[in-house]
């Protein structure tokens, strides 16, 4: 009687289960690596448009006169505070991120804003993906560099950066 040889042998077919392995490790590393980037990349952008838009208070209320109210998201809804945001006697302005996103100045087409069920729009860290409206922020202008920095030390608060009064990097 002829036995008929067709099929792979184990050996063989562990060979390949640890190619593919491998080479499926490899690429797991590559994408985990690429999406990494794109959130530090996407993290740095909301940076930059969180101080374009403080910037852009800061001048509305020095030059436009316009009353703009603080606003705080708690239990899944956006509130109206007291007080109104004002500048200081030392140049700054004290409020906190969510202001910039309900007064349109941290618009939702920037990809940086999410929407709860009854349409308030509200800022999301891109990295962890939480809410960071109510990230208390200083708004400093001196000689036309306007200056933004987390009040307190809460880890998902933007970091200190300057822009000049053109909207070039300091």
């Amino acid at each position: 009687m002829k036995i008929d040889n067709k099929g792979f042998t184990l050996v063989e077919v562990l060979a390949v289960v640890v190619i593919i392995g491998i080479l499926g490790g490899l690429t797991a590393k590559g994408v985990l690596s690429s999406i990494n980037t794109g959130k530090e990349a996407s993290y740095k952008l909301m940076i930059n448009s969180i101080v374009t838009a403080s910037q852009t208070l800061y001048e509305e209320l020095e030059y436009g006169g316009s009353t703009i109210w603080k606003y705080s998201y708690s239990n899944n809804k956006v509130e109206k505070t007291e007080p109104k945001v004002t500048i200081n006697d030392d140049n700054t302005i004290n409020t906190n991120l969510q202001t910039l996103v309900s007064n349109g100045f941290l618009s939702g087409s920037s990809g940086f804003t999410d929407e709860d069920e009854s349409g308030n729009k509200y800022l999301i860290d891109p990295k962890s993906k939480k809410n960071i409206g109510s990230c208390e922020i200083k708004i400093t202008k001196s000689n036309d560099i306007y200056s933004v920095a987390p009040v307190g030390n809460d880890p998902i608060c933007p970091k200190k950066y300057n822009i000049r009064g053109d909207g070039s990097n300091d």
